[in-house]
Order: structure tokens, then C-alpha cells, then sequence
């Protein structure tokens, strides 16, 4: 079986109005040409932010968000759509040709822009042509000569049509204007500080030109903080015509650039370039759709036929003339035309069968014109049409009516109907906005336990992995896959990014079930391993793919199926999942860290250890050195407070003489055969050093039976039994002096030392002469 066509979508700035009603419609036109599609999205955030927080903040990591459109590498699309427009402005490189170079080896479309290199195909909004249509209503419908421009980035190709078009009209005209009546804005509503400029500097401006929608909508709140009345004391206009654009006060004169022609042309493009067709660069109609905020005074402005008779006004050729009339003044143009045809149909039925009912001696019964009307403001279409031109539309039509000679019974129906059908929809218009915001509300309550269920089982990695895709389900998504690579991608501003060698699937939702996989037994996504669909017939599905990222550190992909009218829950959801997955890496950073740390830690005490005992230790004698002896001798005073006990002065006699006689390894014997003869006599509960390089020092216990005279007799005696067995052509000596005192923690060593050494120094006076032995 034929395996059905996979079409990778790169959309930027995917949170404005324009491209998610792109996303809306590519979605839906692949859908009805069977095809797979992904979206591969950044949302920048840099102009929100700005927007919200003031000009001096901005988000920094904007550029991490363009690391998605490398990943088409790892998905198996046959074809690109770019939205070239809406991301182009936040690529780091602006050199169009470095990044269609990327994917030369895929057929491509392009929108809002040119292939300038011939490598693939464009469609693109009549942009030049919408804006010189709207200029030349502003200035011959209007006669404005005095206008403002706020044009768009100065880079992008939609910005600069736009631009072109209003300067060319501006010129026709004869019409003054200077380069300090134009200011640039970057597409969001992040501009009022160049609306406050240029009003600033032109308050007797006349009409202010905006290159989109959601910058007019800027400039009304700039104009409202300034006491100005839009459509009296300035005109504004935008270009797009997005949903908002009816629901404003006044409604926005604009440019309608209808994405929904856009997108299906776009996706029946792509698959004829992907079966082998040639294709050209298409312009969509650009159309200006008049409203209040340029000046004219209507919202729609139906002009009904003239007819002759009541009898007229009940012909099916008069309804239908209507209904058409009206059909269109509701339509927000980003219709099919089969689309078209439904809503014609709809607002035809609704105005026959009421037109009936005002003419009709019956008690008024308006069920099947409630059920039609329904469907128009509620069904799959509702997204289509203006709610608000079809109330303007329907008060129009019943004035209409009430101009007419009819009798007055006829005219009480026709008002009894009208305002039943007004209360209809306000209902049924509230309460859908209810269940939607009610929806909204509940799925975004959800979205925080995204990552609050991740960490709490962040120790069970299954778990963890599987708990983003419970939420996710929750959220009505029908598939989900979680790919995330085995470390941390760190990726710096201004580095180039490479891809890593491949990511792990580590969990998935498919319809009712979530899965968690062991990543060293499943297969990797990578460049040779990419991504597909299913080859089994089936409905053709819409992905949205976005990349994880906190920072500098990229972790891996979300794709989810979702409606693109769910991309904001998606995107939060992105956002969690990152969040979480920054903290496991940390922790799991931290794991191995402690374990190491643990080891580390082991192995520095035994080297401390080894330190201590070096570092407390002659290393000749084994005994204390200096620094051990005062440490473990405060130990020892504080231990024996109050208590009586000895202090041990000794010198090796005649060390220098044994050294310079018979040399330094028959000195070194010397003082470690004293060193042994002392921790003999003085025992274990003795501290013992060696402080000099003859000098000994030790304290212990008094004990009340041993006198002082015995230790040093005893000494004395060891030494004679050395010397007799040794063999050594000199004799190894000792002189000791011994003091009593009391422990005290406030015990001075020093005049210890000197009374002890006194006491040496007495001791020495006997010595031998010589320390030779007589052969």
C-alpha cells in the first residue's frame, strides 16, 4: 500500500493571530487531501516579553526556540512548507540562502515570501496590491493627506511590499510625507512606544497606517490613553483581518490576506511538487475589508435592493439576493468555497423561513431557524464568520422591513422575531464562550501537574516519564512521543547548532495507552532511524513538534497531536515537561555526584588518615612530633584536670659526637633506640615526642607507687642492657629530667618546659666524658 505523503511544516512566532489561523488551515487542508502533516514550531517570546515587562527586558534564549527546524532531519517528511515570514526575522543568520541551502534535497514551499533561488515554490499574499487598494480608500473615500506609518520588520518580505504599496499611493497623490512619519514595529503589540513617537510629533495626523493587526490593536490602546477616538480623530488600519478585528471598538478596517486560501494552496502545492509537478509562485487575493476605524459609518453597511411591494419582499429571488448580500458581509474570508457555499446555504434557509414567519397569520414558531442558526454561530464553521456583522446584519434587515408600508400587526412580528433571534444568539454566544473559557480553564489547571507528577517520581525513571503523557491524554491529545537525549545538549548564543547523534524514545501516548521505554532496548531517533507514520491506511494525523529546552541546555523533542488551536497547551506543556526534565538531569547529576562524593570522601579520610598520623608523627621514632605533642597534650590536661602528673625532658647524650664520629645512620640509631626505650619505660598511657633532633618530651599519669627516681634508674638500665648487647662502638645515653604538676586546661607548656629543662640540665652534669666504648 501507497504510503501517504508526510509534510514537515516550519512555522515561527507561532503564538500570533496570522499563524496559528496558517497552522489552522494547512491542518485542514491536509486533512481533506489525506496527508500527514508536522508542525515544526518556535514560539518566540522576545516580543511578549518586551511587550509585558517594558523595552529593557527581553527573553535572551530566542534563539533556542529556531534548534526545531533542524529535526526535520530526523522525521521522514517527503516535503517542506516554510512560513518563511513568520520566522525568517528570528533566525540569528538572516541570509535566506544559508537556510534554504539546509533542505535543498526537499521540495519546498514557501509563504509569505519568495523562492529567490529557484529551488522550490512560493505562495504569497498580494500584499502590495491589498495595501495600495486600502490606501486609495483612505485618501479618495476619506481624503486623508496627513498619514503616519507603522511599518513592520524591515527585513521581512510582507513588511516590505506593504511599505512599498503606501509609499507608491502617497506619491500618486502628491502626498507629503517625510521619513520621520514612519516608525517600525516587529510585527506585536510590543510597539506603542513608536505610536507614542510618531503622535508626538504629528498630533494633527489624519490616518495612521499599521503593516498588521495586532500593532493597530497597539496603537487604540496608545490612542485611548490619549484621549482619542479612533475612526473620529484618527484613522487607523491594519492588515490580516484576524478574529479580533470585528470584535474591537470600533472594528478595524483592514486587509483581509485570507490564510485559509493560503494554507490549502500551500499543502496542494507541496504534494504536486511531491508527485513530480511543476509549480509557480501564487499571489492570494488581498481584500480590503472596510470598517469604523478608518472613518466610515457602519460596521457593515448592507444596502437591500429597493422592491416594489410587500408581495416582493417575499420572493424567493429577493431572499436569496439577500442572504447572498449578507452571507458575504458576515464571512471573514478565510473560507473555502465549499465552505462558502454551506454558509450561504445556512443564511438563506434562516432568512426564508423568518421572512415567512413575519408574514405569516400563524403563531410565530422559529425551532427550525433557531436549530439552522445554531449550526452557523456553533457549528464547524462558526470560526468563519463575524458574530457581530450577523447581529449588525439582522438589525439592518429588520429596519429595512420597518421602512416599508406594512401593517402594523406585521410590524409588531417582525420586531417579537428580531428580538427573539437577538436573545438566541447573545444565549447561545455567551454560553459557548462560557464552555470554552470554562474548558480553557480546566485544561490549563492541569497543565502545572505536568511537571509536579514528573518530580514526584523522579525516582522511577518509568514513571517519570510516563506522567507528562497521563496529562497530556487529559488534555485531549490522541498521540504523544517523548524524545530526550541521554545527556544535556548545552547550545551557547552565536555556537552553531549540530545535531545529536540520535534521542530516545522514553515514553509515548497512543489513544488510551502510555507507555514508558527502556532506552537501551528501543531504537533511536536519529538521522538514519527517522520518524514515520504508520504505512497502514488511516485517518491522516497533524503533529506539532517542539523542542525542550531551560537556558543553554537543549534535552530532546515533544510531538503531540493535538488541534492546532490547542498549540498554547501544548507549548505550557513543553514548558513543564523542560522544567521538569532540567531538574532530573540536575538531580540525577547530583546522584552520581554523591555516590562519587561518597567515594571521594572515603578516600580522603583514609589520606587523611595517613595526613594526621604524618602530619602529628616523626617519622624516625614514630613518636609525637612537636605539633601532635601540644595537640594531644591539651587533649590531655582538659582529660586530667586537677589530676597530679609528670613531665619527661630528655636528650640523646652526645649526639653530635656519634654523628661526627661514625655518621648520621649511626646517629639516627641512637635516637630511634632512645625513642624505643622510653615508650618501654614510661609505658602506653605516656605521651611521647620528639621535639629537636637530640630532645624528647613526655607526660603521663602520676602514679602514687612509681617515685620519679624509678623512671629515670629504669631508663638508666635500659640503656646498660642496650649497650651490652648491641654491638655499637659507642654508647646510646640518655639524661632525664622529670617535674610533677596538676592538670589544668589553662596549663603553660612553655614554663613546664623550661622548669623540666632545668631539671636536665642538672641530669647532664653527670654524663659520661666520652661516648666511645674503651675496645
Amino acid at each position: 500500500m501507497r504510503k501517504k505523503l508526510t509534510i514537515g511544516v516550519m512555522i515561527g512566532n507561532a503564538n500570533a493571530p496570522h499563524t496559528k489561523a496558517l497552522m489552522r488551515s494547512i491542518s485542514e487542508a491536509a486533512q481533506k487531501m489525506d496527508v500527514n502533516i508536522i508542525f515544526f514550531l518556535s514560539v518566540h517570546m522576545k516580543n511578549f516579553f518586551r511587550e509585558y515587562l517594558g523595552s529593557g527586558t527581553e527573553s535572551y534564549y530566542d534563539y533556542q526556540y529556531n534548534v526545531v527546524y533542524d529535526y526535520v532531519y530526523m522525521c521522514d517528511v517527503d516535503g517542506l512548507i516554510i512560513s518563511y515570514g513568520s520566522l525568517g526575522e528570528f533566525l540569528e543568520n538572516k541570509d535566506k540562502q544559508v537556510f534554504f541551502e539546509k533542505y535543498q534535497n526537499l521540495p519546498f514551499v514557501l509563504t509569505e515570501d519568495y523562492d529567490d533561488f529557484r529551488k522550490g515554490s512560493s505562495v504569497i499574499s498580494d500584499n502590495y496590491k491589498g495595501m495600495y487598494e486600502l490606501m486609495e480608500h483612505l485618501i479618495n473615500a476619506h481624503g486623508y493627506r496627513k498619514f503616519l506609518l507603522l511599518a513592520g520588520p524591515k527585513n521581512n518580505r510582507d513588511s516590505k511590499e506593504r511599505e512599498k504599496a503606501f509609499k507608491d499611493a502617497v506619491n500618486k497623490y502628491n502626498i507629503e510625507f517625510a521619513d520621520t512619519m514612519m516608525q517600525r514595529g516587529n510585527y506585536s503589540a510590543n510597539c506603542t512606544e513608536q505610536v507614542a513617537e510618531l503622535l508626538d510629533a504629528y498630533p494633527d495626523a489624519e490616518a495612521l497606517v499599521c503593516a498588521n493587526d495586532v500593532m493597530a490593536y497597539a496603537a487604540y490602546q496608545e490612542c485611548e490613553r490619549r484621549g482619542l477616538v479612533v475612526g473620529k480623530d484618527i484613522a487607523i488600519t491594519g492588515y490580516d483581518d484576524d478574529e479580533m478585528a470585528t470584535i474591537v471598538y470600533p472594528p478595524l478596517t483592514t486587509v483581509s490576506q485570507n490564510e485559509m486560501d493560503m494554507g490549502y494552496r500551500s499543502v496542494a502545492k507541496i504534494v504536486a511538487m511531491c508527485n513530480g509537478e511543476a509549480s509557480e509562485i501564487e499571489k492570494v487575493r488581498a481584500t480590503v475589508k472596510v470598517r469604523s476605524s478608518c472613518g466610515c459609518k457602519a460596521i457593515c453597511a448592507c444596502e437591500f435592493s429597493h422592491v416594489d411591494s410587500i408581495e416582493d419582499l417575499q420572493t424567493e429571488e429577493y431572499i436569496k439576493q439577500i442572504s447572498l448580500q449578507i452571507a458575504h458581509k458576515i464571512l471573514l474570508e478565510k473560507t473555502t468555497a465549499e465552505e462558502q457555499a454551506e454558509i450561504c446555504e445556512q443564511v438563506y434557509y434562516i432568512f426564508k423561513e423568518c421572512t415567512k414567519e413575519c408574514f405569516s397569520q400563524k403563531e410565530i414558531s422559529l425551532d427550525k431557524v433557531f436549530k439552522v442558526l445554531g449550526r452557523l454561530l456553533l457549528g464547524e464553521n462558526s470560526t468563519r464568520i463575524s458574530v457581530m456583522d450577523v447581529t449588525e446584519c439582522l438589525s439592518e434587515y429588520v429596519c429595512h422591513l420597518l421602512t416599508k408600508e406594512i401593517d402594523v400587526w406585521v410590524k409588531k412580528r417582525v420586531d417579537e422575531i428580531a428580538r427573539n433571534i437577538q436573545h438566541f444568539i447573545q444565549a447561545n454566544v455567551l454560553h459557548m464562550d462560557y464552555i470554552r473559557k470554562e474548558q480553557y480553564e480546566q485544561d490549563t489547571m492541569f497543565v502545572p501537574q505536568i511537571s509536579r507528577d514528573m518530580l514526584s517520581n523522579i525516582d522511577n525513571e518509568a514513571e517519570f516519564y510516563k506522567a507528562p503523557m497521563h496529562i497530556l491524554k487529559v488534555l485531549h491529545a490522541k498521540s504523544a512521543y517523548l524524545y530526550v537525549m541521554d545527556e544535556p545538549k548545552r547550545h551557547m548564543w552565536g555556537e552553531e547548532w549540530e545535531l545529536p547523534k540520535d534521542l530516545h524514545l522514553v515514553s509515548s501516548l497512543e489513544g488510551d495507552e502510555v507507555k514508558a521505554y527502556d532506552t537501551d532496548n528501543c531504537k533511536a531517533l536519529s538521522r538514519d532511524n527517522r520518524f514515520s507514520f504508520a504505512r497502514k491506511s488511516e485517518d491522516a494525523k497533524a503533529l506539532m513538534c517542539l523542542n525542550l529546552f531551560v537556558g543553554e541546555e537543549q534535552f530532546g523533542i515533544l510531538m503531540v497531536e493535538m488541534k492546532t488551536s490547542e498549540m498554547l497547551l501544548v507549548h505550557l506543556a513543553s514548558m513543564q515537561i523542560s522544567g521538569a526534565l532540567s531538574f532530573y538531569f540536575l538531580y540525577r547529576q547530583q546522584l552520581t555526584m554523591k555516590a562519587d562524593l561518597a567515594k571521594l570522601v572515603d578516600e580522603i579520610q583514609q589520606k587523611n588518615t595517613i595526613l594526621a598520623f604524618i602530619s602529628k608523627t616523626d617519622q624516625m621514632t614514630g613518636t609525637f612530633n612537636r605539633n601532635g605533642f601540644m595537640e594531644e597534650a591539651l587533649k590531655f590536661v582538659r582529660m586530667m584536670q586537677d589530676k597530679e602528673a609528670l613531665m619527661f625532658m630528655v636528650d640523646v647524650d652526645r649526639l653530635k659526637e656519634i654523628n661526627d664520629c661514625f655518621g648520621h645512620m649511626e646517629g639516627d640509631y641512637a635516637i630511634q633506640t632512645s625513642a624505643e626505650i622510653l615508650k618501654e619505660v614510661l609505658g602506653k598511657e605516656a605521651l611521647i615526642a620528639r621535639i629537636g633532633g637530640d630532645e624528647f618530651v613526655a607526660i603521663l599519669p602520676k602514679d602514687e607507687s612509681v617515685k620519679c627516681e624509678d623512671y629515670t634508674d629504669k631508663i638508666s638500665e635500659k640503656c646498660k642492657q642496650e649497650n651490652t648487647i648491641n654491638g655499637k662502638p659507642y654508647y646510646v645515653e640518655m639524661s632525664v629530667g622529670v617535674i610533677e604538676f596538676v592538670c589544668s586546661p589553662q596549663e603553660n607548656f612553655n614554663e613546664l618546659f623550661n622548669i623540666a629543662d632545668k631539671e636536665l640540665y642538672k641530669q647532664k652534669q653527670g654524663r659520661r666524658g666520652s661516648i666511645r666504648k674503651m675496645s
